[in-house]
């Protein structure tokens, strides 16, 4: 099992990230855990929408029936809301891992 962390994942067009949920929701399920965490008020540039981006990452591993979890926060692209539920984002990621 791979465990995948992402504060403000940049699901946008910058180096072409913006297909990953499409490619999630047709590729064949992996085994990852996946922890996801954006601001309401995050970027939104010419490369894209990093809340839009994070909710459409959510709904592709939802829809493929991953395990994952998904914190949407009032706030900015800032790392004080990501830092602040680290320990709880590890936590979650780790537990009742049958790889340990």
């Amino acid at each position: 099992m791979k465990h995948l962390a992402f504060q403000c994942g940049s699901f946008v067009n910058i180096l072409g990230e913006h297909v990953y949920p499409a490619i999630i929701r047709k590729q064949q399920k992996r085994p990852i855990k996946v922890f996801l965490q954006a601001g309401s008020q995050d970027l939104d540039n010419e490369h894209g929408n990093w809340p839009l981006g994070n909710q459409q990452m959510a709904a592709a591993l939802g829809f493929r029936d991953y395990e994952y979890e998904f914190i949407y926060a009032e706030g900015a692209h800032k790392e004080n809301h990501g830092g602040a539920i680290l320990p709880q984002a590890l936590r979650w990621l780790w537990s009742d891992d049958s790889s340990e």
